[in-house]
């Protein structure tokens, strides 16, 4: 989804979820100003830029980069819909597969994922800027 979309995914949740409500905004908080940080340091296009071992291996291995981003999003969908319906399940040979235990087992590990990667992408991209600053300031010396 687009950071938009997702940030009123969240909203929605901090509404329908109240005591969770800082969580999910501080959610959205981590997204953008990752993502805003991580462009604006960017040369180039900002899915190019590594960095370090964990934006490699995310920009660089897409079943892992698409495993976050849908889980990340599916979370919020499965949030969303077990407020209205929290017995929601799948039967599937002879076993019961709850939407539940699908969000906390699934997609809440992909979810966490993405949060360290938007750590590790807002850590680079400040120190990018940083330096970029440094190197700014030097050259004004002379």
């Amino acid at each position: 989804g687009t950071p938009l979309s997702t940030a009123g995914l969240c909203v929605l949740l901090a509404v329908l979820y109240p005591k969770h409500a800082f969580q999910y905004i501080m959610l959205i908080v981590i997204d953008i100003s990752s993502h805003w940080f991580h462009v604006v340091s960017a040369k180039g296009h900002h899915k190019d830029e590594k960095g370090n071992f964990i934006l490699s291996l995310y920009y660089g291995f897409y079943p892992f980069f698409g495993y976050c981003c849908l889980s990340q999003e599916f979370f919020y969908l499965a949030k969303w819909a077990l407020f209205f319906h929290p017995d929601l399940h799948v039967q599937a040979a002879n076993h019961t597969v709850t939407l539940a235990e699908v969000a906390q087992w699934v997609f809440l590990p992909g979810l966490i994922a993405k949060q360290v990667v938007n750590a590790a992408q807002w850590w680079n991209a400040a120190g990018a800027l940083a330096e970029g600053d440094r190197l700014e300031r030097e050259n004004k010396r002379g």
